[in-house]
């Protein structure tokens, strides 16, 4: 049986609720995302508990939904092969927001604490529902942008690498683009696309979990 790591989030208030999830489920390895300003709590956590599992900080922009999305998916990637789970109980919104997307992408379920502030009645358990994959031509845009030395191109170079038309490099562009996997500007030669820390991790992993289904 894989063991069990929980990744989980942490807040300025509360820290108690995360606890209460991971000794009501019991998992073996801990790994806290917190905020500067949360750090401490981490680190308090970390202390109560690191004599029993092993409890890994990860310090991230509680207000920047890519940067914590992408660290979530990377610490997720790290321990493919366990049992995973999220606790999005603590943080702020976009960490909550984000944790529920990293446990869509990966299949695996998020919990919540039940009850109001200093009332905790219980622990809710949400299932993923299944995730949609990188479609083949966007999976393909992003690995020939990823395997260029500085990660960006010129878009008009795109057509004869992925053997596509113009017309449908520009849409699968704009959808990479609005999903933050990669980004793009205006250059005199063209657009350039680069590809997005959030945009790697996701083709790193996409292949792994689309095998797991």
């Amino acid at each position: 049986m894989a063991e069990r790591v929980q990744i989980a989030t942490m807040g300025k208030y509360e820290p108690e609720r995360l606890k209460f999830v991971l000794f009501k489920r019991k998992w073996d390895k801990l790994v806290i995302l917190h905020s500067s300003q949360s750090k401490e709590n981490a680190e308090m956590i970390k202390e109560d508990i690191g004599g029993q599992m092993p409890v890994c900080l990860k310090e991230v922009n509680p207000w920047d939904y890519q940067d914590v999305l992408a660290t979530a998916l990377e610490v997720a990637y790290k321990y493919r092969k366990y049992d995973l789970s999220f606790n999005a109980s603590l943080g702020t919104r976009v960490m909550t927001v984000a944790l529920h997307m990293a446990g869509a992408f990966s299949n695996s379920p998020v919990y919540l604490v039940r009850g109001e502030k200093n009332d905790v009645q219980g622990v809710v358990e949400l299932q993923p529902i299944k995730r949609m994959m990188l479609t083949l031509p966007k999976k393909n845009i992003l690995g020939i942008i990823n395997k260029e030395k500085d990660g960006c191109i010129l878009q008009k170079r795109l057509g004869s690498r992925a053997e596509l038309g113009a017309s449908t490099i520009s849409g699968h562009v704009n959808e990479l683009e609005k999903a933050r996997y990669i980004t793009k500007r205006r250059e005199r030669d063209g657009n350039i696309l680069c590809i997005t820390d959030l945009g790697r991790i996701v083709l790193r992993a996409a292949g792994y979990w689309k095998k797991k289904k």
